[in-house]
């Protein structure tokens, strides 16, 4: 009975080995022997802890005490580092003794292992998958609320449009076959200078972004303002291969922009033109009136015939006359702001010409007058233009120089926004150096001329602000003038 015994454990697949009351090995069959890499006749009589020191106070040793102790059955796996493998143990009290069952794990262990990295790998590309569907659904959302809200291109490396969306057709008012393969010079205004287009390519071939707002001209003629973005796209080996922009359109926001600004300048024209009359008023007026006074004060109203009452009544009626001219001038220069009311029209250059050369006097001057209208007409307030150029050219025939036949070149042009009309004349000019600053100043006069009273070019300075715009002058004693009138478009 005991062989056949001996011969079931010898025939086990699991180690086994029987230890008595002083923890010395009474039995240790083939496969247990084994798996510690030694023989039953190296181990059989040995003490357990002495050929296994490093044991003593691990997981095992504690097992091995605690099913003695209790007389408890107890199972543990563990990993064993000096022999690098997984052991299940099973823990039998025996009479004076105990036995081991063990087996070795550690490919059970590696395939359990495994598979926990595997359903962990599952777990993470689902989550995975989870927060791509999620980002592609953001992506798709923000990509629908861009479509609608912004003007999207794309072009490639040379500048030729390859995309774009519904929202840049729609306000550029274009079909998208009509865009693709052309490049965006199609929507160019002509408002920006050559160098703000430089700039633009300059930074986007540096690979830069480039951000800045660009006026644009849709295929009906309208304008539109758009805040734009302009990104490269490079290809995995650094080239750029595309440009990707991106645009609101802000006409609105640039509208009210504008109409502050102008509500600005009408603020502060007005507030000049009561700085002006206050200026008319306490200065200009202050002499006749304390002229006419004195005079009244010496009139001899007990002696009517008194010689001195002739002169009197003579000083007084020039006097009167003066204060007539001051208040002619004032009540002009409120008629002439007046007319700033008028809603703008088509004004054409050369009817305006016309009009002022039959009001003035200056064919007896000899003048020769040359027109080069290069813009034919200006949208502007029609009394205003005609004012303008009446003045101008007045004063060129007014301080023509008597030495030399007068020529007076009168032409138009555009510069960045604005029409430009010039008035060039070979006059008497306006030292520069001197008068600076006091040019278009009220009741300024630079010549010894009976006939000027020093108002034209206040007019003119005075107008064409109220229109948006600006005058400038180049002039030299004895060598000419020139006046420029910019008139917004």
């Amino acid at each position: 009975m005991q062989l056949q015994l001996q011969d079931l454990l010898e025939r086990m697949t699991d180690g086994m080995v029987a230890l008595d009351g002083a923890w010395h090995y009474t039995y240790v069959n083939q496969k247990a022997a084994a798996l510690l890499s030694r023989t039953p006749a190296s181990l059989v009589g040995k003490h357990i802890w002495t050929e296994f020191p490093e044991g003593v106070g691990r997981p095992f040793y504690l097992a091995c005490h605690r099913a003695v102790a209790e007389n408890t059955d107890v199972a543990l796996e563990g990993y064993y580092p000096s022999y690098d493998k997984w052991f299940e143990t099973r823990l039998y009290p025996l009479a004076g003794g105990l036995a081991v069952f063990f087996s070795d794990v550690t490919d059970r262990k590696k395939e359990q292992h495994a598979l926990r990295q595997l359903n962990a790998s599952l777990a993470a590309r689902e989550e995975a998958e989870r927060q791509l569907s999620y980002m592609v659904h953001q992506l798709e959302s923000y990509r629908q609320a861009l479509d609608v809200s912004a003007l999207i291109s794309m072009t490639d490396a040379r500048g030729n449009i390859v995309h774009v969306n519904d929202q840049f057709c729609r306000v550029a008012r274009y079909a998208p076959h009509e865009l693709l393969g052309q490049n965006h010079r199609i929507v160019k205004s002509g408002h920006h200078p050559p160098a703000f287009f430089q700039d633009l390519w300059r930074t986007i071939l540096a690979g830069r972004v480039w951000r800045g707002e660009i006026l644009n001209r849709a295929s009906d003629g309208s304008l539109y303002w758009v805040d734009t973005m302009i990104n490269p796209i490079r290809n995995p080996q650094g080239e750029i291969i595309n440009y990707l922009s991106i645009r609101y359109e802000i006409t609105a926001r640039k509208q009210a922009e504008a109409d502050q600004t102008r509500l600005i300048e009408e603020l502060s024209a007005k507030n000049r033109d009561l700085e002006q009359f206050t200026f008319i008023t306490s200065h200009n007026l202050r002499a006749p009136v304390a002229n006419l006074l004195g005079l009244v004060s010496i009139y001899n109203p007990a002696d009517p015939t008194d010689p001195v009452n002739a002169d009197v009544i003579d000083s007084i009626g020039r006097a009167a006359a003066a204060l007539d001219g001051i208040i002619t001038d004032l009540t002009g220069l409120l008629s002439i702001r007046g007319q700033l009311r008028q809603p703008p029209e088509t004004v054409s250059f050369a009817k305006v010409f016309a009009r002022v050369r039959r009001q003035l006097q200056w064919k007896h001057t000899g003048a020769v007058i040359t027109t080069r209208f290069g813009v034919e007409s200006v949208p502007s307030v029609p009394g205003y233009v005609q004012n303008i150029l009446f003045n101008l050219l007045s004063n060129a025939l007014k301080f023509r120089d008597p030495g030399r036949r007068p020529e007076i070149t009168v032409s138009t042009r555009r510069e960045e926004g604005y029409v430009v009309l010039t008035v060039t004349d070979n006059g008497l000019g306006i030292d520069l150096d001197r008068h600076h600053g006091k040019v278009f100043g009220l009741y300024q006069r630079f010549h010894v001329h009976p006939e000027g009273k020093g108002l034209g070019l206040h007019l003119v300075k005075t107008q064409a602000e109220a229109l948006g715009g600006k005058v400038t002058v180049e002039s030299k004693a004895g060598a000419g003038s020139t006046f420029r009138v910019y008139f917004r478009e």
